[in-house]
């Protein structure tokens, strides 16, 4: 049991990497486009990336669970090498056509959906043309880094997605611009990023998988039948996920924002998704250990790591999120000095990364324990939401609008989760794990928002919050050693 925790842990420290460094890419990769570009293209950029983002999931999300899932149950064994290559090469396959047919299809629809919905949005027809272009590398560069991780080897997926990634965007980021592209440059930086990572990839992946055994006609059936049943529900999920989190975008502009709003908005949205890697940062490595122990019967140690893993997601989230609901104005001004709006959709925006340090554990229960048809509907119950609450929001309240009816729907799909998760595999939220960092959080990080304005001295803001974040880290410290 030990050990299993100290290879989760393992796993954390090299997705805590990851996300420090996602954590500098990430918002320089942003700063770069909107000092180039301008707000405008970018808020073109951004409601291009949205709808190709839903895309993606479908092409991309279910097979790459899928992935993780299979290999964790067949990797560790030489006697399922046959079940496991069979299963490796029907996911390669079935990605290669699903996202390729995704291609195909935004590609004949990208002008429609431009015309139709957002006439204000010069370009973005061609601007998501060019963008389709990622799916097919994305979606199997994603998938290559994601078998690794059925043994705990995180390094691929961080050093491929996010560093590798973001630093060929910002160079084919600035050749585009020296040669005169506007918004199809952005585009075409990420579409040729992709290529090359997906390069990177498949060279790192040869460490793990054999390729001359991979493409040997095995005389096994193929997994095709199997694995679509877990990857369609769940596929359709991450779709109807990605669209949850990427509706408020979608919608401003299609409901009358400007460009400009929607680069103020989109970025802020971004940031707080940056937040959410916080919880990926445990749940990563987590996983594989959920579909092993799942598979193998082993419910009461599922239980225990669960404890630890959720205390260790609180206790790391809890900071983050204060320190950027802190600074919000800050870290958008840091984007352009022009961002002087009031940021404060942004709180509410952090209400689901919260629920996603405190309770998300569950969610990745179900998943991997096999449940994808359950989150398919905890996805669709909340989408119609999502929808109906933009619809009835953002023309009255605008930006705060959009970011109420996205902290309204992921809600939903949390209490939804938790409560899936006890009926169905019998795990119940860890409350002593996690109550008592919620309660040393309230204590330090809320007074400030109540002595401290939007416009405060930043120099005394950055102190305050070192000094808060020190108190914290010693509590954690404490606490641990008596662990």
């Amino acid at each position: 049991m030990s050990s299993t925790i100290s290879e989760i842990a393992r796993g954390a420290a090299v997705n805590s990497f990851g996300l420090a460094i996602r954590a500098v890419t990430t918002p320089l990769l942003y700063i770069l486009l909107t000092r180039l570009y301008g707000q405008v293209p970018l808020g073109t950029f951004l409601v291009a990336y949205s709808l190709l983002e839903v895309a993606g999931a479908l092409g991309t999300s279910g097979f790459v669970d899928g992935g993780i899932l299979y290999a964790s149950r067949h990797s560790h064994s030489s006697e399922e090498a046959p079940r496991l290559y069979s299963a490796v090469r029907s996911l390669v396959v079935l990605t290669l056509v699903t996202s390729s047919a995704m291609l195909v299809l935004v590609w004949f629809g990208a002008p429609w959906v431009a015309l139709r919905f957002y006439p204000e949005y010069d370009g973005l027809g061609s601007v998501l043309q060019i963008l389709a272009f990622t799916l097919p590398f994305e979606s199997l560069t994603r998938l290559a880094t994601a078998f690794p991780k059925a043994q705990l080897r995180m390094g691929p997926e961080v050093l491929v997605l996010h560093f590798v990634a973001p630093v060929l965007t910002m160079i084919f980021a600035v050749v585009f611009y020296m040669l005169g592209w506007s918004t199809p440059g952005i585009s075409a930086a990420f579409s040729l990023t992709y290529v090359f990572t997906l390069v990177y990839a498949i060279f790192l992946l040869r460490n793990w998988i054999d390729y001359r055994q991979l493409w040997k006609r095995q005389p096994m059936e193929s997994a095709y039948g199997e694995i679509l049943i877990f990857v369609i529900p769940q596929g359709l999920n991450q779709t109807f996920g990605r669209f949850i989190s990427s509706m408020d975008v979608i919608m401003l502009g299609a409901l009358g924002a400007s460009p400009a709003q929607v680069a103020f908005y989109g970025l802020g949205a971004q940031i707080v998704k940056n937040v959410r890697q916080v919880k990926m940062v445990f749940s990563g490595s987590y996983g594989p250990v959920i579909a092993r122990y799942y598979h193998e019967g082993r419910f009461a140690e599922l239980r225990e790591t669960l404890t630890v893993v959720s205390r260790w997601s609180i206790a790391l989230g809890i900071p983050v999120i204060f320190f950027v609901s802190f600074f919000r104005s800050e870290l958008l001004r840091a984007f352009d000095s022009g961002f002087t709006e009031d940021p404060t959709f942004m709180l509410l925006l952090l209400i689901n990364p919260f629920l996603s340090c405190a309770f998300g554990m569950s969610g990745n229960v179900l998943v991997m324990s096999g449940f994808s048809r359950w989150n398919l509907l905890n996805s669709l119950l909340a989408g119609g939401l999502n929808f109906l609450f933009n619809c009835l929001l953002i023309p009255s309240f605008g930006l705060i609008g959009a970011a109420a009816a996205t902290a309204l729907s992921g809600t939903i799909v949390s209490v939804l989760q938790v409560m899936e998760a006890r009926n169905l595999v019998g795990v119940r939220v860890p409350w002593r794990a996690i109550l008592p960092w919620m309660g040393v959080g309230m204590l330090l990080f809320l007074w400030p928002f109540w002595v401290f304005g939007v416009s405060s001295n930043f120099m005394l803001k950055l102190m305050v919050c070192a000094l808060l974040l020190w108190v914290y880290g010693w509590v954690y410290y404490r606490g641990s050693c008596k662990r």
